[in-house]
């Protein structure tokens, strides 16, 4: 009786997040081209690794990006620079930081700076400033009182966008939950940027609202070796369908290999690949990710994407 009443909490709870994205007007689904940028492009090198796979990285924190839920597994202190590369001379700095507080959750705070060259038109007038800055808090928490291996997680991020002269502010959230049926497997589901629109002047622009399906199978689990494949399956409202694969191979806890492939027909779909190095000294560890990721729009080709992901844990 009591499994049955967990597996109606869940299920209302999924019901629920299913209800917020579809309450969304999708005619207000049009994004501009600034606003809003880093509630899509803030990841880590793990992840764009991947091919985007990011939902259920839960000793990663990078995951609170994908799944706040996914927070609730890491059990010690993580902090994390990543600098990211775009495809038309713009860049990311990410700064992230995770810390575990035993019953009362696991929380994560993060800054994010997306730039862009300044804009200039053609009748020679000064250049304009373009930029992006986000801040977001986030908090994982397990469910057990529900099921067994059942998380859930909350963020809520701040995003101020620039355009010249003008600027436009507005507040998101994230809600995510995690289940982990068997030892080897995890699934994962994320509403991700439910906010107000941003509004430059008189024009406003909502912000990309995801609803993400995520998946996990530890396929090798051994003492020095160990290899998973991840999928993360993304749904927006202007019907849009992005399906994102990865495996990742480790051996012996220091070096990771890791494939991934981004399937998005009209979009910024390609291949990714990258390398992950951790060592430790004493009771800290130290990692070191980089990532490049091939791009495609329409059957063309754009300029790779370059990321350094450098962390400590303690």
């Amino acid at each position: 009786m009591m499994m049955l009443k967990s597996f109606k909490y869940i299920a209302l709870t999924l019901i629920c997040l299913s209800l917020v994205v579809l309450h969304v007007p999708v005619q207000a689904q049009s994004v501009g081209t600034s606003s809003g940028l880093l509630f899509i492009t803030a990841n880590t090198a793990r992840a764009t690794a991947l091919g985007g796979a990011g939902g259920t990285l839960t000793d990663d924190p990078g995951v609170m990006f994908y799944n706040p839920a996914g927070l609730t597994s890491i059990t010690r202190s993580h902090g994390l620079f990543t600098h990211q590369t775009g495809i038309a001379e713009d860049y990311s700095e990410i700064v992230n930081f995770v810390l575990p507080l035993s019953s009362y959750g696991t929380f994560g705070i993060a800054f994010v700076y997306h730039g862009m060259p300044d804009l200039n038109d053609a009748i020679n007038q000064p250049s304009v400033e373009v930029n992006d800055i986000m801040g977001m808090i986030s908090v994982g928490r397990s469910g057990k009182e529900l099921l067994n291996d059942f998380s859930y997680g909350l963020s809520v991020k701040f995003l101020n966008s620039v355009i010249g002269e003008y600027s436009a502010n507005t507040f998101a959230a994230d809600l995510g939950v995690q289940w982990k049926p068997s030892k080897d497997s995890l699934l994962g589901l994320s509403v991700v940027n439910l906010g107000m629109p941003m509004k430059f002047i008189d024009e406003a622009d909502q912000l990309p609202l995801r609803f993400v399906l995520s998946g996990k199978y530890d396929l090798l689990t051994g003492f020095l070796e160990k290899f998973f494949i991840a999928m993360d399956i993304e749904q927006t409202l202007e019907e849009e369908t992005r399906v994102h694969l990865g495996g990742e191979f480790v051996y012996s806890s220091i070096l990771a290999g890791r494939l991934g492939y981004i399937i998005a027909p009209g979009s910024t779909d390609g291949l990714a690949f990258g390398l992950g190095i951790r060592t430790a000294i004493g009771a800290y560890s130290f990692r070191f990710d980089y990532s490049y990721k091939l791009t495609n729009w329409s059957n063309e080709s754009l300029d790779g994407q370059h990321l350094f992901t450098v962390g400590l844990i303690y």
